[in-house]
């Protein structure tokens, strides 16, 4: 058959060279075998004719597209895509008659500096922005923006236009199981300050050494200059050590040689 150049109505939709009649959208699907031969091409979308039973698929981004007869599966997957998409379209009618009218509310910063559900009272999630998506064929930029989720009443919370207001909107099905919570850390044991005698540390490639006290990853701090404080010298900082940010220890090389000594600072 021989490609044709499709050419979209006033309503923005495709009409059938041959019969003028709309031509129905389908996604592309997965990659299918076709009177014997790899068909790699089916996952490009297709302009479907049901009165002539054809469908359009674009050559190679030319804008111009092959004609090929319609293949019951391909029905079969029209029907089950505009089901899914009436599904949708239904739940955010639904949706919009639920919370239309619904007044934008300010939250209310509860004792942990996040933020309460107006409505069940309990602490919400805070969830970063996502990706710009797609929602019954329109672009939904708005998802980029930060929420807050409520599980328990099924709704989520996101700031109008920098107002410091916030608009309820339903959780949509797929998302309304809350993430697990956060595995929490082992709690290491610390030793006493009497406990470390002088010790020998060894850096590893990144610099780092498992502090003696609370066995955490430390950074080793290269000798400094001498420092004036109060009017007098202060050389503490002039030789090597090791400092841990999990314990707050520090441990100062002893003269020349290898071995370190825990230190008050």
């Amino acid at each position: 058959m021989a490609v044709s150049k499709l050419e979209k109505g006033n309503d923005g939709k495709f009409s059938c060279p041959e019969c003028g009649q709309a031509l129905e959208y389908l996604s592309g699907g997965q990659v299918r075998i076709v009177d014997g031969k790899v068909d790699y091409d089916n996952v490009k979308p297709k302009y479907i004719c049901r009165k002539c039973g054809k469908y359009y698929r674009e050559l190679l981004n030319t804008g111009y597209y092959d004609v090929f007869f319609l293949l019951p599966e391909d029905l079969a997957e029209l029907d089950r895509q505009q089901a899914e998409e009436a599904r949708k379209e239904a739940e955010e009618k639904k949706h919009r008659k639920k919370f239309s009218g619904s007044p934008v509310t300010a939250l209310l910063t509860n004792a942990q500096g996040g933020y309460d559900c107006p409505v069940c009272g309990k602490a919400m999630v805070h969830s970063e922005g996502g990706a710009v998506r797609i929602v019954n064929g329109k672009v939904d930029y708005e998802n980029v923006k930060p929420r807050y989720i409520c599980y328990d009443c099924g709704t989520f919370y996101r700031e109008l236009l920098r107002s410091g207001l916030y608009e309820v909107f339903e959780l949509p099905e797929e998302e309304r199981t809350p993430p697990p919570p956060p595995a929490s850390k082992p709690k290491r044991r610390i030793k006493s300050t009497g406990e470390l005698a002088p010790m020998q540390l060894k850096r590893d490639a990144n610099g780092h050494c498992e502090c003696p006290r609370c066995g955490a990853s430390m950074r080793f701090l290269e000798p400094g200059a001498v420092k004036i404080v109060d009017g007098r010298a202060d050389m503490s900082d002039t030789v090597a050590r090791f400092k841990c940010d999990e314990c707050d220890s520090l441990y100062r090389r002893i003269a020349t040689t290898n071995y370190f000594q825990w230190s008050e600072k």
